[in-house]
């Protein structure tokens, strides 16, 4: 999946990362899962889901609607 043109993107030193959109003078500031999200993008919701469950010691059933909002959100907000 390819960004939008005007991106800048920073990795934080706690893996939390943060995204200039310089057309719209707009930041996203993406929590901890948000970035796994981000990061993975282009993985199977099944292996997103996997990797946060894992790494925050939740319930795949528990998560997987939100990590779809999450996903629809990023698409719309930064990637073409």
């Amino acid at each position: 999946m390819k960004l939008k043109i005007g991106l800048l993107e920073h990795i934080n030193e706690d893996k939390t990362i943060v995204i200039y959109d310089i057309l719209n003078n707009k930041y996203f500031n993406l929590n901890e899962t948000a970035s796994i999200v981000y990061s993975n993008i282009d993985e199977p919701l099944a292996t997103i889901v996997e990797l946060i469950s894992r790494d925050f010691h939740i319930d795949n059933l528990d998560i997987s609607d939100d990590i779809i909002s999450i996903i629809e959100y990023l698409k719309d907000n930064l990637f073409e």
